[in-house]
């Protein structure tokens, strides 16, 4: 704080370090500085005001009260027609003086009989206010103008009827600047002080409030340092409790993303290595013997084929990964009739339900037409479709319906297969993820179905939900926009 020339001021000087933004805890005591300063200011500058008001009125009450006292005396002693009373001039000379005014009385001519200033006795007054006070009703009459305030009171007979004249009592308008200045002085001081105790209370909880951050950035740096298996513990209050919650929250997600990404690596490396070991011990089978039967032969070739189809179904997939994870993926979008592409996606598949003795049905509630990249559409379909093939009971059911509102259209593929553990619905769009894998390799496939699916989806600006019980079947439900927003670029 200062003091000069009799002004009070606070100077908060915020610092930069390094060029970074100021830290939290000086802009929040930068803020509740000033969220104490303006209340109190304008407390102080409203009591200095109201202060003033008051003796404003005050003075105009009692001014009022003198010029009702000297009429009712200048009616009682006919002091209008005798004007050497000289108790009741003199007493309105001291009013005079007191008020540093001037009190004019004139009679019901418009002749000035007392002048307080000693200028216009006898003389004739003209002044519209005064005309205007000795013909109305009223009493008394006040006018306020910037420096001086005037009032104008009736002189009435003892019946009150009959107006004699009027007294009129002008004065500057109180300054009281002696006793305003000293007001504001102890406003500004008394302010001064409670801002300074707030400003001491707010550096305190600041320092305090600021501590469990700085030990936050710390234990965050050191796991920057080291690996993702350290837990925060920082404890403060329930903003930093919340933080520190967040970020060991992310730091779950993360461990699962890496422990699912060398997975993924693992499982990448398996499935493409099985068919290459498998066809390598079909070829040395074939190359090691001699006079091989033709039925082994083409036995051994067919095995061959079969492993190198895997082989391609496996690396099919991984691009089509690849192509779906980039942002700006080729998306051929085009008006494309749902139905259409349900019946035919059930038409191809329905040769794999009949084998596993699984009923097919299509419910569609309407017509639908959207902007949709048909082939990526398709291959959302026909995974879900034959997932829930693959995974159903014998003599089971794939119940698909299609539907849509003004915005959406909805597919839903339920079926009454094995179901999805509810602790694994979160992970079965993962890369390579198999809720049972003994079961999921004895199907086959490559277990990337669902996350191309997932993939295709999003791209759509659409969105994939999976529900259902264990042991009672799943139903995946598919949202996608009817039109096609693309992503906006500069």
């Amino acid at each position: 704080m200062y003091i000069r020339n009799g002004e009070w001021g606070i100077i908060l000087s915020i610092k930069r370090r390094s060029g970074k933004a100021n830290s939290l805890h000086v802009q929040v005591i930068f803020a509740l500085v000033l969220a104490c300063i303006i209340p109190l200011a304008v407390v102080a500058v409203l009591f200095v005001n109201s202060y003033r008001e008051q003796v404003k009125q005050e003075r105009l009450s009692k001014v009022q009260e003198l010029c009702a006292d000297f009429a009712n005396r200048i009616q009682n002693t006919g002091y209008l027609n005798n004007a050497a009373q000289a108790e009741l001039s003199a007493a309105m000379d001291t009013a005079s003086q007191i008020y540093d005014g001037r009190i004019i009385v004139v009679n019901s001519e418009l002749q000035i009989v007392k002048d307080t200033f000693k200028r216009e006795e006898g003389r004739t007054m003209i002044s519209e206010e005064v005309v205007r006070s000795l013909l109305d009703k009223t009493v008394s009459y006040q006018y306020f103008y910037e420096d001086t305030t005037e009032i104008i009171y009736q002189i009435r007979d003892a019946l009150g009827k009959t107006v004699l004249g009027s007294v009129i009592f002008t004065y500057e308008n109180p300054k009281q600047v002696g006793l305003t200045d000293d007001i504001s002085r102890n406003s500004l001081l008394l302010t001064s002080f409670f801002v300074g105790l707030a400003l001491c209370a707010i550096l305190i909880a600041a320092a305090k409030m600021a501590f469990p951050f700085k030990k936050l950035a710390f234990s965050l740096r050191q796991l920057a340092e080291g690996d993702l298996e350290e837990k925060l513990e920082v404890s403060g209050n329930y903003e930093v409790e919340e933080i520190v919650d967040s970020v060991n929250y992310m730091l779950d997600d993360m461990r699962n993303t890496e422990q699912r990404r060398q997975e993924f690596v693992s499982n990448v490396s398996h499935e493409l290595k099985t068919p290459l070991t498998s066809m390598k011990v079909l070829a040395e089978s074939l190359v090691g013997q001699q006079g091989i039967p033709e039925e082994l032969y083409q036995e051994f070739l067919h095995d061959i084929n079969s492993e190198i189809d895997r082989e391609n179904e496996i690396i099919t997939d991984l691009l089509n990964i690849v192509k779906l994870d980039r942002k700006e993926g080729d998306m051929q979008i085009a008006q494309v009739s749902i139905n259409e592409l349900l019946e035919i996606i059930m038409r191809r598949l329905r040769p794999i339900a009949k084998e596993r003795n699984v009923e097919m049905v299509f419910e569609s509630f309407r017509n639908v037409l959207a902007e949709v990249d048909e082939v990526k559409m398709s291959l959302v379909f026909t995974n879900l479709i034959e997932n829930a093939i693959k995974y159903n009971k014998e003599g089971g059911m794939v119940k698909v319906s299609l539907n849509a509102d003004h915005r959406y259209f909805y597919v839903r593929v339920e079926d009454t297969g094995i179901g999805i553990p509810e602790e694994a619905k979160k992970y079965i769009f993962d890369r390579f993820y198999r809720v049972d894998k003994a079961r999921s390799r004895a199907t086959g496939g490559t277990g990337l179905g669902l996350a191309i699916t997932k993939s295709a989806v999003m791209m759509h600006k659409g969105n994939i939900k999976v529900s259902g019980k264990e042991g009672e079947g799943s139903v995946f439900v598919v949202r996608i926009p009817l039109n096609f927003i693309p992503e906006y670029k500069e």
